[in-house]
C-alpha cells in the first residue's frame, strides 16, 4: 500500500508528525498483511475441511444405501422366520415322536401276535 502523504498540502504537516504519520502507517500496512496472510491461512484451511465434509457426506451416503439394503435383508430374514416357526408348530415336538413311536410300536405288537 503506498503511502498518500502527496495529497496534503506542503507545509501543513511538520517533519516530526510527518514522521509519526509514516510510521503508523507503516505499523498498520504490516498488520494488515498479516491480516491478510491470517485470512489466506483460514481460506486454505477452510477449503481443506470443506473437502473433507463432501468425502463425508459420499461416504454417509454410502453408509445410508448399505444401510438400507440391510434392513431390506432383515426384513426378509424376519418373514422367513416366521414362516419357520409357523411349520415348526405344525410339527410333531421330540417328546411327542418318541410316546408316539412307543404307541406305534406296541400296536404293531399286538397286530403281529
Amino acid at each position: 500500500m503506498e503511502a498518500t502523504m502527496e495529497k496534503i498540502p506542503a507545509g501543513i504537516m511538520s517533519a516530526e508528525a510527518e514522521r509519526y504519520f509514516g510510521v503508523l502507517l507503516e505499523r498498520i500496512e504490516g498488520k494488515f498483511d498479516a491480516l491478510m496472510e491470517g485470512f489466506s491461512t483460514l481460506e486454505v484451511a477452510i477449503k481443506r475441511l470443506e473437502a473433507r465434509v463432501d468425502r463425508l457426506e459420499e461416504r454417509m451416503d454410502r453408509m445410508e444405501m448399505h444401510l438400507v439394503a440391510l434392513n431390506h435383508k432383515v426384513k426378509s430374514i424376519e418373514e422367513e422366520l416366521v414362516e419357520i416357526r409357523a411349520e415348526l408348530k405344525l410339527c410333531v415336538r421330540r417328546d411327542e415322536f418318541q410316546v408316539l413311536e412307543k404307541r406305534v410300536t406296541a400296536i404293531e405288537r399286538v397286530i403281529t401276535q
